[in-house]
């Protein structure tokens, strides 16, 4: 079995759990370093230990993929920060090129992040100054690319809302990362990485992002590495979507993914915190995953069904707010009636639902677990970005298709335990992301706020009691979710079972793990297992 080393962008659950359960799949072997070494929140990741496991691992893999923010800055959050100037990062990263001088074979991946056009939500403070940072980089835009010289006024009064020292540190942060993000792709035309993502963090449709977005498309073309480089929506998810990238690779076999949308108006809607229509984004999402997009379902490896925007959609800012449209433009009955009648034609069928930033879609899930179609998916995702979501259903999809062509093509006994593993990460997407994100994690802020006065940006001293809290309010969905898996076991029914000849062996499920990863509520961690 291939295997391929990962840095992650920090010790978050989508940014090291996703790919840890990926790795054990059985496509590709995935080692990772210590979680105790990586950024963690405003904590920043251990640079020295971080630079002795790359060059110790570099030798024992096939490939390697890094998060280049985690290597210079320290992690995601860190990389809005000045702790380290660009000199400092420059003298870092260095350690990529040691690597490549040292291993001229070693397939290396590297992915940068074009930061957010705010600042890091850390405490109550913050989180206005991320609303007025957030229309100081619109009006900005406005003014110096878009040239509508009567929105002058207002940005200086923006800039006078925001401490100077906040905003020079965001505006410094802003150049030194661009000119990491520039240097990189100079590593690309000299061979120091062989493919390069730069990810879009979250943005909008206007924004100084768009400025330093043409700089770096035009640096692409210059250097004639169109094919190796490419600038999209996302962040978080990014080294799920190499590491599709990269087996495909290793294995010389391009997938083939047909996108079906929710609506013709919902695929052209620009998602939350995205700057682009949503059939844009999911094009380069497939590419940037080493896949193609099929021109029908008929020569599709897999059919990737978009649960997109409505317009008018709430903000999704707001945990408080109903993950729910009740909306007749809503084609729910449409996204169940073919998924059944792909399913029942044996294709590959994954879900992106976009519909909500940060949740899933209640209605969507409510829907597919009461006609038993969630389980027999191959990939399903609804967590924070319409990017972020898109990266780890494709990169779930391929990861899995590729695992069942190997236990095909090698004879292995193992399918039961790929099938699990399967169903495990399955169950803790919907525990996360339609249990917490949609349901639980907007009452659980409101109750903080009325007995502690706290946001959940930041719980300071109250993590313990809010931790227990959030334990406590999953515990009843996980008891719902394991009915649906008891009675999905015991059917049969599945389409992809009876083409993969899975043998049904009930089982325990257990809850293992649920907590807040961060002094925060914004995400959570989950894991579920089986006992046989």
């Amino acid at each position: 079995m291939k295997k391929i080393a990962i840095l992650p962008l920090d010790n978050r659950p989508c940014c090291y759990d996703f790919t840890e359960s990926f790795g054990k799949f059985g496509a590709v072997e995935v080692l990772q370093p210590e979680k105790e070494i990586l950024g963690e929140f405003t904590y920043f990741g251990d640079v020295k230990r971080i630079n002795q496991w790359l060059k110790a691992v570099a030798g024992k893999v096939d490939g390697l993929i890094l998060a280049v923010d985690q290597l210079a800055y320290g992690g995601l959050i860190p990389s809005r920060m000045m702790e380290r100037d660009f000199d400092k990062c420059e003298k870092i990263v260095q350690v990529i090129r040691e690597i490549r001088k040292e291993h001229p074979d070693l397939l290396i991946y590297g992915v940068n992040v074009l930061m957010r056009i705010s600042v890091t939500t850390k405490n109550k403070q913050f989180l206005s100054y991320w609303k007025s940072i957030f229309r100081y980089s619109q009006l900005y835009d406005r003014l110096h690319r878009l040239k509508e010289v009567e929105v002058e006024k207002e940005l200086k009064e923006m800039e006078a809302e925001v401490p100077s020292e906040v905003l020079q540190e965001y505006l410094q942060a802003r150049e030194r990362n661009h000119q990491i993000n520039q240097l990189m792709i100079d590593w690309v035309a000299d061979g120091t990485l062989d493919f390069l993502a730069i990810t879009q963090e979250d943005a909008s449709a206007i924004g100084m992002h768009l400025l330093e977005q043409r700089i770096l498309v035009k640096k692409i073309f210059e250097l004639n590495v169109q094919r190796r480089v490419l600038v999209y929506p996302g962040a978080d998810e990014a080294t799920q979507t190499l590491l599709a990238r990269m087996v495909q690779f290793l294995e010389n076999k391009k997938l083939k993914i047909y996108p079906k949308y929710g609506s013709t108006s919902g695929k052209l809607e620009v998602a939350k915190f995205e700057d682009r229509p949503v059939e844009e984004s999911v094009i380069s999402h497939i590419t940037a995953a080493g896949a193609l997009v099929a021109d029908n379902v008929r020569d599709a490896d897999l059919v990737l069904y978009v649960n997109t925007p409505i317009g008018g959609t709430l903000d999704g800012n707001d945990p408080s707010q109903e993950k729910a449209h009740f909306n007749s433009r809503h084609p729910l009955l449409y996204f169940i009636e073919s998924i059944d009648h792909d399913l029942r034609e044996g294709r590959a069928v994954s879900i992106a639902d976009i519909s909500f930033p940060n949740a899933s879609d209640m209605e969507l899930v409510s829907f597919l677990l009461t006609e038993k179609l969630y389980y027999p998916l191959t990939a399903y995702a609804g967590w924070n970005t319409a990017g972020n979501t898109l990266g780890t259903c494709i990169s779930h999809s391929i990861i899995h298709l590729f695992a069942q062509r190997n236990q095909r093509e090698t004879q292995s006994t193992d399918v039961t335990n790929l099938h699990q593993r399967h169903l495990a990460f399955m169950t803790e997407r919907l525990l996360d992301e339609w249990a917490y994100q949609a349901q639980v994690r907007g009452k659980v802020n409101l109750e903080i706020t009325e007995k502690f006065n706290i946001n959940g940006a930041n719980l300071e001293n109250y993590y313990e009691t809010v931790n227990q809290t959030v334990k406590e309010e999953m515990q009843p969905y996980f008891t719902q979710l394991v009915e649906h898996l008891r009675e999905y076991e015991v059917s049969g029914s599945s389409v992809t079972d009876k083409r993969e000849g899975v043998q049904k062996e009930r089982g325990t499920w257990k809850f293992e793990i649920c907590e807040l990863p961060w002094n925060r509520t914004f995400e959570l961690r989950v894991k579920v297992s089986q006992e046989r």
